[in-house]
């Protein structure tokens, strides 16, 4: 999967992203990303094609469902990055780790 996108286009009033990733299974047990073969992320600059950063799900997320592999918000104006590769949860719908942890009903 591919996501892009163009800071520039993102409406003046979104102070941050927080990028995920995670496993869904409709019944338990969860899917973990150690079980996962591959399970990487990378964070690229399409102006110069060169990889930011990368995240080893498979590696350093083993037990996780759910990873908070990063985050950009907006500083004085300008688009900062931070890395925070935080394990969310071990739920066996991945997504609804990071949901109850942002949302509440």
């Amino acid at each position: 999967e591919e996501v892009s996108i163009t800071l520039s286009d993102v409406e003046s009033g979104v102070e941050s992203l927080i990028f995920v990733a995670t496993t869904h299974e409709e019944q338990a047990p969860a899917t973990t990303f150690g079980t996962v073969r591959n399970a990487r992320v990378y964070l690229i600059n399409a102006d110069t094609n060169e990889a930011l950063y990368e995240f080893d799900l498979e590696e350093d997320h083993s037990t996780a469902t759910a990873v908070e592999m990063a985050r950009l918000y907006k500083k004085d104006g300008d688009w900062r990055f931070t890395s925070l590769e935080e394990n969310v949860g071990t739920h066996h719908m991945g997504l609804q780790s990071i949901v109850e942890k942002y949302f509440t009903y």
